[in-house]
Formats: structure tokens, sequence, C-alpha cells
């Protein structure tokens, strides 16, 4: 029996932390496929999202996604702690209600994704049965549920937790931090003098602390570990959790 008002853990440890949880956040470029989630019309703004749709796209000169974009993602962790996420435009807050609608808006007025016959018929008519707009945009609520699916991670990491940075600062590196603040932040980086859709991308915003690089090797984690299932941006360690604890306890313990 614990002392009066003590709440009993079983098998705790000295040093223990409840909930101490283990992420991995990958810093690319490159598409990680295209993750997509049921969705449903329950609380959609349809016709909302469709006066949206209807603006023209936002004027920059480049939407690619270059090497320039991964080197300010690399210099916010190094240089200033700050760890973003993309699909992180203008509206696409997670903690917004909004946030499935404004993704449709933005795959189509910041990323351009939709295909001009969409648009077309789409504007074809004025008045719209809700159903009958809901079965054309159904495909891109599925999109944004599928980016709320992988982006929530984001939301969900806490003070302490630990976040792997897999080939932060070379190919034979990975990167370990902890998560410094209090909650998740988005941050709008609307810019009229922008000219590449990333630099008002990322606003998705947690801080960092205590970072540190480590070689790949047989005392630390070997390169693999960081493969399948581990592919999304931002992925809760699940798989060969008892390897990620072991190797915090013995080389990021605090």
């Amino acid at each position: 029996m614990g002392r009066k008002g003590e709440k009993w853990v079983p098998n705790r440890r000295p040093g223990y932390r409840a909930c101490m949880e283990h992420w991995i956040h990958r810093i690319s470029m490159e598409a990680a496929g295209d993750p997509t989630a049921p969705a449903e019309p329950e609380g959609a703004e349809v016709f909302r999202v469709l006066r949206e749709l209807r603006k023209p796209i936002v004027a920059v000169a480049d939407r690619t996604y270059g090497a320039d974009a991964e080197a300010f993602l690399r210099s916010e962790i190094l240089e200033h702690g700050r760890l973003r996420a993309g699909w992180g435009v203008p509206g696409l807050d997670l903690t917004k209600a909004s946030f499935r609608d404004n993704v449709v808006v933005a795959l189509r007025r910041y990323w351009d994704l939709f295909a001009q016959d969409t648009i077309e018929e789409l504007g074809s008519k004025e008045v719209w049965d809700e159903a009958d707009l809901w079965g054309h945009l159904q495909p891109f609520y599925e999109q944004a549920s599928g980016r709320y699916k992988v982006l929530k991670n984001f939301q969900q990491m806490a003070r302490h937790h630990v976040v792997f940075l897999p080939h932060l600062t070379s190919a034979d590196e990975f990167s370990v931090a902890r998560i410094d603040d209090t909650g998740y932040r988005f941050e709008d980086r609307s810019n009229p003098a922008a000219t590449k859709l990333w630099e008002l991308d990322f606003g998705h915003l947690r801080k960092l602390r205590d970072l540190k690089p480590f070689k790949f090797g047989d005392d630390t984690l070997p390169k693999g570990v960081f493969g399948g299932p581990y592919k999304n941006a931002i992925d809760k360690v699940k798989a060969k959790k008892a390897v990620f604890e072991a190797f915090v306890a013995a080389h990021h313990p605090k």
C-alpha cells in the first residue's frame, strides 16, 4: 500500500515517466504516397468550400519543393530548435474544426491539384444539391482525412517525448531530441512577397531541446530501424519499440 492519497503504479522504476512516447520525424521533399482515409459528409461545409474553389489560385512563381525547402527545415531544427511539418499553408491549423474543408480548398488554391475538368464541372451550375456536391468533393475530403491521420501525431506529441530524426545531418547519422513546449502551435506563414509555395507552408510547429546526433552502429541503432512500417512524415514508434526504448535509456535518458 502507498501513502494515503498516493496513486499506485505497478513496477515503477526510478526516473519512470508515464506515457513517455517516441516518435520518428522525417525531413524529405519526396512524396511518401498519398494517404487517404474514409470521409463522411457530416460537418463538411461543402457550399463554403465550393465558393472558395471558385476563387483564383494563390499566385506564386514556383510550386515545387526542392533543396531550398529542405535546407529551411533543417536549419529550423539545427539553429532554432523548431520542428516543422508540411501540409501547413495558411488556414490548415489542426485545432480548427474546419481543417478538412480548408485542406480541400488548399488542394486547389495552393497546390493546384484539381484536374481542369473537375474545376469546369464544379463551375457548370450555380445551384447544387448538397448530396450531389458531396459526391464530387468526397475524394478530396478523403485526402484531407488522410493528411489529418498523419498530422495528428504532431498534435499528440507532449513535452519530454523523444523524437528521432533520421538522416538530419548526414546519411550515416540520426539525431534525437525531446519536445520542449506545452503543445502544438500553428504559425500562419502568409507572405504577399513569397515567390515559392514552400515559403507559405510548414506552419505546424513544435519546439525541441537536447538535440544530439548519433552514428548508426551496433552500439546505437542499425540503419534499417527507420524503415517499414515507418513511412510517413511523422510516425509513432510501435514496431521495434524495445529497441528504441533501450537506446533512449542508454544514450538520451533525460
